[in-house]
């Protein structure tokens, strides 16, 4: 008969007994025979039962990379003994210490950590726990534009679970994804993304802006049927001149005009982004070659006076003769002569364009 000295006993000759308590036990072993002699024992080695130990930990929050985390560790029942810790920080590091350094963790993951208690009698237990170590996201705001005047974009960001935008001047929201943007002046617009884990960057985009312009142009001029004039324009992109009749090149900025009668010449300048238009309009005046016919050769006496009179078209306003050393009057467009020794005259005629025949 077996006393265990916890309360529990056994008949068998050689038992085997679990210890649930710590303690010390002197087992004690009775005999009896069959005649009804009898004998005891107690054992002189008493059986000591230690209690393991019982770890806790504790750590700070999870976080964004770069996250510091500061972990402790304690006893849940007091222990005597002394007590042997173990860490390892699921980050290749390692401490020996019951309150370690800091540690730190570069790279978004789940760690686990694993704490190992022993006391001097080699009992041991273990705490294990995780560390989340949460990525930085990557905010992409786009890539830079440019917006005619009064017209918006949209702006999409990318990269996280919600968004803050600034400045808000010109935008239609400033804590969407996707807001319009209409700013008045060129504007750098900074986007906050930030993820469900709290975990944020930003990014940039830079709006500007296109506005109206003044195109530039020549005022025009006159022609003679026959000539070319350049005309032009400045302060547009590209350039489209109406008509085309006349022009050597209908989208250059100076093409050569050769009309053959009046006309006016509209030139429509764009801009560079094909946001904003201006017109403006040439004229340019032709004028026709007028005629002029001498007439027949004369035959007069010295001393005589004799009238020349051209046969000239209706738009002659000038007419000069030449040489002028014989010329007794002008009766225009003829002249009155009275030369001294025969003479070949000239005369040339022009219109109100300046045209000479």
């Amino acid at each position: 008969q077996w006393n265990f000295g916890d309360g529990n006993t056994s008949t068998s000759a050689n038992p085997s007994h679990l210890y649930t308590s710590p303690g010390t036990y002197y087992p004690q072993l009775i005999v009896s025979s069959q005649t009804g002699c009898r004998d005891s024992l107690i054992s002189t080695s008493p059986v000591s039962i230690v209690a393991s130990p019982q770890g806790l930990l504790t750590q700070s929050a999870n976080g964004c990379t770069d996250l510091t985390v500061n972990f402790g560790a304690s006893l849940a029942v007091p222990d005597t003994s002394a007590i042997n810790w173990q860490w390892d920080f699921g980050n290749g590091n390692t401490s020996a210490l019951q309150n370690p350094p800091a540690q730190l963790y570069t790279t978004a993951g789940t760690y686990p950590i694993r704490l190992l208690l022993s006391n001097s009698t080699g009992c041991m237990d273990t705490v294990t726990t995780t560390v989340e170590a949460y990525a930085i996201p990557v905010i992409d705001a786009g890539l830079d534009t440019m917006i005619c005047l009064g017209r918006g974009v949209n702006l999409t960001a990318t990269g996280g679970d919600r968004y803050s935008w600034t400045p808000s001047t010109g935008l239609s929201c400033d804590n969407c994804a996707t807001p319009v943007a209409n700013p008045g002046t060129l504007t750098n617009y900074i986007v906050t993304g930030t993820t469900i884990h709290g975990c944020s960057s930003r990014d940039s985009i830079e709006v500007s802006v296109k506005y109206p312009f003044n195109m530039l142009n020549n005022p025009g001029d006159t022609l003679c049927v026959g000539q070319s004039m350049r005309l032009s324009a400045s302060g547009a992109a590209t350039y489209s001149w109406t008509p085309v009749t006349g022009l050597d090149d209908p989208t250059s900025a100076t093409p050569l005009a050769s009309p053959t009668v009046t006309t006016r010449y509209r030139v429509v300048g764009t801009d560079d982004r094909n946001c904003f238009t201006d017109t403006a309009y040439v004229p340019v005046i032709v004028y026709k070659i007028p005629t002029v016919e001498a007439g027949a050769d004369r035959t007069i006496n010295v001393g005589q006076t004799i009238d020349l009179i051209p046969t000239v078209s209706n738009d002659v306003i000038d007419a000069k003769w030449s040489p002028t050393g014989a010329i007794f009057r002008n009766i225009f467009p003829g002249i009155t002569i009275k030369p001294r020794e025969t003479t070949t005259y000239r005369v040339e005629v022009s219109n109100q364009g300046g045209c000479k025949a």
